[in-house]
């Protein structure tokens, strides 16, 4: 596990959103923030130990070509992570965590009829 790193390179294709990335992250001299498409990432090969894709790919109009470029510049031992949605996707697995800490009375969705508060 990589407790520290030397560089953090965080991109998104809107503008808006990069400067509210920068406006938290100013100052921070090993934090690298830009616009860029993910299609068109002008990183080298083999660049990263750690790539994640949050909430994005189903944004992407050629996935295929997104996951070729981003193994193109994960190191062969490096690790991506990607989180998307799906249809009740999120839902079910916050609903079967909740069940399986004792916070909810049932797996199924339609089911629930209260959730405990912590105790």
């Amino acid at each position: 596990m990589i407790d520290t790193f030397s560089e953090l390179v965080l991109t998104d294709i809107y503008q808006g959103m990069i400067d509210i990335v920068m406006e938290s992250y100013a100052g921070r001299k090993n934090i690298q923030i830009q616009a860029m498409d993910v299609l068109d990432m002008p990183f080298e090969e083999n660049s990263f130990d750690i790539i994640v894709a949050n909430s994005m790919l189903y944004h992407v109009n050629d996935v295929d070509s997104v996951l070729e470029n981003i193994h193109r510049i994960l190191r062969d031992d490096g690790v991506f992570y990607a989180t998307t949605f799906g249809k009740d996707g999120l839902i079910n697995y916050i609903n079967n965590a909740m069940f399986e800490m004792g916070l909810s009375d049932s797996k199924k969705i339609d089911e629930i009829s209260y959730f405990r508060e912590w105790q």
